[in-house]
């Protein structure tokens, strides 16, 4: 039991210390997908080391009469291998679910920065086309009558497709929480 205490606790502190390490890196925390990796990576080890401990358990009789100090308890074996789902497997997975919150979080705050630059482009249209549409009767008196009308219909109908946009980027900034 002592070995097997010498070989896998201090491999165990050492995965752990490098894994913590790793998330340490700013080039691995700005990236969902590479500490998802991470997380992966961790839950890989927990195989590895449960592996290893199937091994050790199925070591044949000869070999641990003539080398007593590989003898190991069934429930040290035991205690290893629930300590490795509880820790590892746990670990390794709350790894890969903060990777998919940030990644949603990263999503999240895009898609708000997407909508409030259409809402200001399109604010800024607005603005214009309404310009354009006070001008439309001082044009009329040089293009013509039927010109101003169509040019009034044509602004009119570019103005409420401007609209639509705009109340649906409020629309989805009101759901996203957003209060401008």
């Amino acid at each position: 039991m002592s070995l097997f205490l010498m070989t896998f606790a201090p491999f165990l502190l050492i995965g752990c210390n490098l894994v913590w390490g790793i998330l340490d890196f700013a080039w691995v925390a700005r990236s969902p997908f590479r500490i998802a990796a991470v997380g992966l990576f961790t839950c890989a080890s927990g195989f590895f080391i449960q592996t290893q401990v199937h091994h050790t358990e199925n070591l044949p009789a000869w070999f641990i009469q003539k080398i007593p100090i590989f003898s190991v308890d069934h429930a040290v074996l035991a205690f290893f291998d629930k300590l490795v789902d509880v820790v590892i497997y746990a670990a390794g997975g709350g790894i890969v679910a903060s990777a998919l919150f940030l990644r949603a979080q990263l999503r999240f705050e895009q898609e708000r920065r997407e909508q409030t630059e259409i809402k200001e482009h399109t604010n800024q249209w607005i603005v214009k086309l309404e310009r354009d549409l006070k001008f439309v009767e001082a044009d009329a008196r040089i293009e013509g009558i039927d010109n101003a009308q169509r040019r009034r219909s044509a602004i009119l109908r570019t103005l409420g497709r401007y609209e639509k946009k705009l109340e649906r980027a409020n629309r989805i900034l009101k759901a996203m929480g957003s209060s401008s």
